[in-house]
């Protein structure tokens, strides 16, 4: 779930550094914009708040459980593929990444005990077709192409947290205890400087012409499946 006041993104940070990361920006843009709207019809409906904030969560314990074995398959893909200089620079930022991301799978697992759903039910719970078309392209992708793919994966997941004050709006408009934001609140203050830092890395990266492409390719399949999820979950909170 997205929120609806999403920070402003990244301008690229590197004075006279190539632009490689002007079109996952704008994509970016967009995509945020539009999980945005999708975000805020969910939002409307206060009253199943509650039961939205635990099923999103749930939901974002299968996103978050996949994502670091995505990173350490990418990792060794890179490794694999190293001397390429694109691959070379990603095995760092994969290896700091991977180390960043470590346990955010258990902080939702933590959250949802708080809000009385048990940790047998999240892993009884099997991930719906969205969630595991985020993961599967991204295999695809970094396994039978190239691992920098991952990047615009990462970036969107990134880059559309819930800002601080919509988490707080959730806070006061459920009823809900404080613990079950927790992981909402250290995403809010945390992925804007992890989105900086991709953006940083793509500039700094040697990439060519066909691995932007691919990034933004994985970064529009990201966004379009978010999407489906958020659209699937109105379903859900309507039956």
């Amino acid at each position: 779930m997205t929120g609806t006041e999403t920070e402003a993104l990244p301008e690229p940070i590197i004075a006279g550094a190539p632009d490689r990361s002007a079109a996952l920006l704008l994509h970016l843009d967009l995509i945020s914009r539009m999980l945005d709207q999708a975000g805020r019809r969910l939002m409307q409906r206060e009253s199943e708040l509650d039961a939205l904030i635990l099923d999103h969560l749930i939901v974002l314990h299968q996103m978050t459980r996949a994502s670091l074995p995505l990173m350490e398959a990418a990792l060794h893909r890179a490794q694999s593929l190293a001397p390429d200089p694109v691959a070379q620079a990603l095995i760092g930022y994969f290896e700091e990444h991977i180390a960043e991301e470590r346990d955010h799978d258990l902080w939702t697992l933590e959250d949802l005990e708080a809000g009385g759903v048990s940790r047998a039910e999240v892993i009884a719970a099997i991930p719906g077709p969205e969630v595991a078309a985020l993961a599967g392209a991204q295999y695809f992708w970094l396994l039978h192409d190239h691992p920098v793919a991952l990047l615009g994966y990462i970036a969107v997941l990134e880059a559309t947290a819930p800002s601080p004050a919509m988490v707080q709006h959730w806070m006061a408009a459920s009823r809900l205890p404080a613990a079950v934001f927790r992981t909402h609140h250290l995403h809010a203050a945390l992925d804007p400087g992890h989105v900086a830092k991709l953006i940083e890395f793509i500039n700094r990266t040697p990439l060519g012409p066909r691995h932007e492409r691919l990034i933004v390719t994985s970064a529009i399949h990201t966004g379009q499946k978010l999407a489906e999820l958020l659209v699937s979950r109105e379903r859900w909170i309507l039956r």
